[in-house]
């Protein structure tokens, strides 16, 4: 429900804030927009059948996917949207959602050759998201085809798929918080205190690599100053996984 919540907003004392009522107009305008031009499902290889989707490579087309389904699924449950509600839309996101689990992106999935990213974090993330919004609309059999696709793609939130490759970072932070949810979706004790446990070098200062230094630069993939980039997104997911593990058993303390 926090996760949802978050997601969504809360607009409740703001309703005559003519800015956000411009901004949810905005973003309903690029949801329906989504809606009209989505295939069907039934009768195409692909979702939708435009240049920004299809300059893609593959993996990134399943990110660019879910994130188009999360977005038309914030503005079904945004009370002051159009779509509010909206049956129809509900329906094509159920439909969207069984077609990339079948047929794209799910437990028996090979993962392709493109851009790691999009396999381990960018197309999980959204799947995640699109699941929490989407969960009492969703049939058990996808709520547990979703959690069997982050397993495949996301078992362990330290490392690199079949790899050895130790996570860091952004990256590392971006992984934890897709297992944390994961965990919560299935309510599932494991997961959850595997996803805890990775974080403890997120807080440890270090003297060479990825990491923060005590003189508050923060170096990803190596020797890159990136506080403005994985900075903040490690700064702003990280607050995101110690709020949502806060509602556990594995709340975050200085001791652990």
């Amino acid at each position: 429900d926090y996760w949802k919540a978050e997601l969504v907003g809360d607009m409740r004392g703001l309703e005559s804030d003519q800015d956000l009522q411009n901004c949810i107009r905005q973003l309903d305008e690029k949801a329906k927009h989504y809606l009209n031009t989505m295939l069907d499902p039934s009768s195409s290889e692909h979702l939708w059948n435009d240049d920004a989707y299809n300059n893609a490579e593959t993996g990134a087309k399943v990110t660019e996917s879910l994130d188009r389904l999360k977005l038309i699924s914030i503005q079904i449950w945004e009370p002051s949207s159009s779509l509010y509600q909206n049956k129809e839309a509900i329906a094509k996101v159920k439909a969207a959602m069984r077609f990339i689990l079948d047929k794209k992106y799910g437990p028996n999935t090979v993962k392709g050759s493109s851009n790691w990213w999009d396999w381990e974090i960018g197309s999980p993330r959204s799947m995640m998201d699109v699941s929490f919004l989407m969960r009492d609309e969703m049939p058990a059999v996808m709520k547990q085809a979703v959690v069997k696709t982050i397993d495949r793609f996301v078992p362990k939130a330290d490392y690199r798929l079949n790899s050895s490759l130790k996570e860091t970072g952004a990256n590392l932070i971006d992984k934890v918080s897709i297992v944390i949810k994961r965990a919560a979706f299935e309510g599932s004790s494991s997961r959850l205190e595997h996803a805890q446990s990775c974080m403890a070098p997120l807080f440890t200062y270090v003297t060479s690599g990825d990491g923060f230094y005590k003189d508050g630069s923060f170096i990803q993939h190596t020797s890159i100053p990136y506080n403005g980039s994985y900075g903040f997104v490690l700064l702003d997911e990280l607050t995101n996984c110690i709020i949502m593990l806060n509602f556990t058993e594995q709340a975050v303390s200085p001791e652990n």
